[in-house]
């Protein structure tokens, strides 16, 4: 990740581990440039402010540029406006927790993380793909931004199919991650989902998910992906949407 603007989101009382720990194992490489946006409704308790101090600290070891800014709750808007100017947005699960946020938080121009609440690493990435060109698009935004986060651990291409028969574009699509991904495996689930054919799916606390679903930081709660591949401590990745 080289030449990167990043933007986190989190409430106040958001700054736990998992914040620490997505900068320490996932914002690695150079001239990284993170903003850290906060949303409060009063003013900071001082073990806030202690805990933005040493998330401060913490980039500075890292050479990674910080600037915080402070957002009221009811300003989600202003937020999309930053997002236009970025190559990732961060979302604490925390802010999702809240109907009024998610609901008016509208399209993003950038891709979209949402951390969830006992993030501590990233050891398994389950790339899921329907068939559509949005599903592979978003696939390929992922794996650009995180080449070289992706390059040795276990990456599992999900087809979720129609029918059995294999098509030139998947094939295409498993070699263009090889690129990529070292240790690439590939499944493929003929619909209806059910519990029993997703049962070799591995989707556990430390797997990021990526779903073509830009809809779904809305309808986070709803589980628009099979409840079977909803880990609510799963890291999710959404493409940009416009």
């Amino acid at each position: 990740m080289t030449d990167k603007k990043i933007i986190l989101v989190l409430s106040a009382q958001s700054v736990d581990t998992g914040i620490f720990n997505l900068v320490s194992n996932c914002l690695n490489g150079e001239n990284i440039h993170l903003t850290v946006c906060v949303f409060r409704e009063q003013v900071q308790a001082n073990s806030e402010l202690t805990d933005l101090e040493l998330l401060s600290k913490l980039c500075a070891e890292k050479s990674i540029t910080l600037r915080l800014r402070i957002l009221k709750k009811d300003e989600p808007q202003r937020l999309l406006k930053l997002a236009v100017f970025a190559d990732l947005l961060i979302l604490h699960q925390d802010l999702l927790d809240t109907p009024h946020f998610a609901n008016s938080f509208g399209k993003h121009t950038c891709p979209v993380m949402i951390l969830p609440k006992a993030y501590s690493s990233i050891n398994h990435v389950l790339l899921t793909v329907d068939g559509s060109l949005e599903s592979v698009k978003a696939i390929k935004q992922f794996a650009q931004l995180f080449t070289h986060q992706i390059k040795k651990i276990e990456v599992t291409l999900l087809f979720i199919l129609e029918t059995k028969f294999e098509t030139v574009d998947e094939l295409l699509l498993i070699e263009y991650l090889k690129q990529f991904c070292e240790k690439l495996g590939v499944l493929k689930i003929i619909k209806p989902l059910t519990e029993r054919n997703l049962k070799p799916v591995k989707c556990d606390d430390h797997t990021l998910v990526l779903s073509a679903y830009g809809a779904l930081i809305a309808n986070y709660r709803m589980h628009i992906l099979h409840t079977v591949l909803c880990d609510s401590n799963s890291i999710f990745f959404l493409p940009s949407e416009v």
